[in-house]
């Protein structure tokens, strides 16, 4: 890979009592000097603020909590980030949580910066309150990842000289494992302002990193980059990749053990309508050279289809290398261009059973009438985690308490946190059970609702679940003047897998697609996002499963090459049914070495990369 890093470099050596920032060209900044480097106010939301003093609430009693909560920090604003959650808290290797939030330490929007902390089991927090992990201006959206060794990535966005008319994002990496001391890289330069990072580490510390564009036309970009921990330093690629349009912030990425990447995101099939959408899902067989061609539209809704995907999606891999998804559907109703208010299913989909997409949880009641806030549904923001001991997947959600006696004085819910677990690799799933099982007093005030949001679990479940989430002291989204400013306390939540019930299962009476007979008659057309080709496992030694997906009948040819581009083998020359085609491909007679396979169905073709090690 040919790259480049970028000339503006900060240092940031963060001590319990101590931050400083270095930058190429420029002196030593003490953190007492924040207020003379911050540009004047922007962003500020017009809403009244309800100020301290008041007495913070804790979840609802030991005899409603299940697990275990600690506070690890607090921030003014009331959501962790735009569109879905990201990946803000994990689970590394040395069983330590660590979490990397948006503090906003005055109530007002622009004055954000990105915190950091780690909890121990038996030692609690290292850091009380975090600590400060970048010294820009307007920072957001922080997502995290370790290496192996537990070394912290954190991604975020903000001004960030020497971009200070728009956002950028970048990436504060640990110099030592849980010592808090980082340096700052700022990615390269891009055509637009960028935000909502989202960001993971594949093996060979490959950074994968995805940012929104911000401007009224949003597309996805995507950089990657290798960090060297001998000489300390993250290289990038020389320039962003655009992937393709995508509703704002709705983004996730995922690396298998095996560096496969995995990028899911939410697109508008009309971009004039927010709520009309799809999920888009792009796999790379080993996230060195992605192709973005071979993205394809996941859900491929319809005008007679009444659900449309909200704007969320959570991914990962399981321990067989398959790529799992859940998002949020919505109700839409093509005709009106409008559709029920808080009716939402929350779906599963893996690669191991492509055709079968599953319900999660299911709150698709039309006549549930209270509005849950700006751009929120009844259920929203799945998080999935894997304990590879077991193959058991679990998803966290957020659930809004619509019972209109637990109301704010602004008439709105407040949140709570679910979770769901499936036995059987996401095929079926146990009904959502209540983690915070808290209540907001009726007509609460701010400072009295006890609203739990934006959720993330720990995609690294350690026969515990490690979930963090915001406690908003007053419901609404003060970025859509709903609700008022308040001190909310950021949270972790324990919670160990035996205490969550594997049933009763959650009954599958919805399609995710209208019903054939409702639909209007016709084979659907053969596009290149129809033609799916997968191998399992990837790299292999010596035997891979081959699976492609054909829409419609036709011919078909199956080659195998070699990187010179010889031809190594035909495994399928004739002509094959639709639907879905496994084979088995014995690489016993090859070298080790990288080879593609190729899937060619009428004038459409697929090729995916192929890894033998022996």
């Amino acid at each position: 890979m040919g790259g480049v890093m970028n000339g503006s470099l900060a240092v940031l050596l963060l001590l319990p009592v101590f931050l400083s920032t270095v930058r190429t060209g420029s002196a030593i900044r003490p953190v007492s000097d924040l207020a003379s480097i911050t540009a004047a106010p922007r962003g500020f939301v017009p809403v009244p603020r309800g100020m301290p003093p008041y007495a913070a609430p804790t979840p609802g009693g030991e005899a409603d909590l299940l697990g275990d909560t600690t506070q690890f920090g607090t921030t003014w604003i009331d959501i962790m980030s735009a569109g879905g959650c990201g990946r803000y808290a994990l689970c590394d290797l040395q069983d330590v949580l660590q979490v990397a939030w948006v503090k906003c330490s005055v109530p007002a929007t622009a004055e954000r910066h990105i915190y950091w902390n780690h909890y121990t089991a038996g030692t609690g927090w290292a850091f009380p309150g975090g600590i400060q992990v970048e010294m820009n201006y307007n920072a957001g959206g922080s997502t995290l990842d370790a290496d192996s060794s537990g070394r912290t990535f954190i991604s975020y966005y903000a001004h960030i000289p020497p971009y200070p008319d728009y956002l950028h994002p970048a990436i504060s990496v640990g110099q030592i494992p849980y010592a808090g001391m980082m340096l700052e890289f700022i990615t390269p330069p891009s055509p637009v302002g960028l935000g909502i990072p989202r960001m993971q580490v594949g093996p060979g510390c490959r950074v994968h990193l995805l940012s929104s564009a911000v401007d009224s036309d949003p597309h996805l970009y995507y950089m990657t980059g290798i960090f060297n921990p001998g000489t300390f330093q993250l290289v990038y690629q020389p320039a962003w990749t655009v992937i393709d349009s995508a509703a704002y912030g709705t983004q996730e990425v995922g690396i298998s053990s095996s560096g496969r990447l995995g990028i899911a995101w939410v697109k508008s099939r009309h971009p004039e309508i927010p709520f009309d959408g799809d999920v888009w899902l792009f796999t790379d067989d080993d996230g060195l050279d992605p192709d973005f061609t071979q993205r394809f539209n996941l859900t491929q809704f319809t005008d007679q289809d009444t659900l449309r995907a909200h704007l969320d999606a959570s991914l990962l891999f399981d321990q067989s290398g398959y790529c799992h998804v859940a998002f949020t559907t919505r109700s839409y109703f093509d005709t009106a261009g409008t559709g029920y208010p808080n009716a939402s299913i929350i779906w599963h989909w893996s690669e191991q059973w492509p055709d079968s997409f599953r319900m999660i949880a299911d709150e698709f009641n039309p006549d549930d009438l209270v509005s849950c806030g700006s751009w929120n549904v009844k259920i929203q923001h799945p998080s999935l985690g894997l304990d590879s001991a077991t193959g058991d997947l679990y998803c966290a959600y957020q659930f809004y308490d619509t019972d209109t006696l637990h109301l704010s004085d602004q008439g709105l819910p407040s949140g709570e946190v679910y979770i769901s677990k499936s036995t059987d690799g996401g095929m079926n799933w146990s009904v959502g059970t209540n983690l915070t099982s808290t209540n907001s007093p009726h007509n609460a005030m701010a400072g009295e609702c006890k609203s739990e949001v934006d959720p993330c679990l720990a995609k690294r479940v350690n026969g515990v679940c490690h979930i963090a989430y915001l406690l908003d002291l007053d419901a609404g989204c003060v970025f859509q003047t709903e609700g008022d400013w308040t001190l909310n306390p950021t949270m972790y939540h324990r919670v160990p897998v035996g205490l969550i019930p594997s049933t009763p299962l959650v009954p599958q009476h919805h399609r995710l697609h209208a019903e054939p007979s409702s639909v209007q008659p016709g084979p659907p057309a053969m596009t290149p996002s129809r033609l799916a080709l997968k191998a399992f496992p990837n790299p292999f030694n010596p035997v891979s499963t081959i699976i492609y997906e054909l829409p419609l009948a036709g011919r078909v040819r199956l080659t195998i090459w070699d990187t010179a581009g010889k031809l190594v083998t035909t495994l399928v020359d004739g002509w094959q049914a639709p639907g879905r085609q496994e084979l088995i491909l014995d690489g016993s007679g090859l070298s080790s070495g990288v080879y593609l396979c190729r899937l060619t169905a009428g004038k459409h073709s697929s090729t995916r990369k192929l890894v033998l090690l022996k």
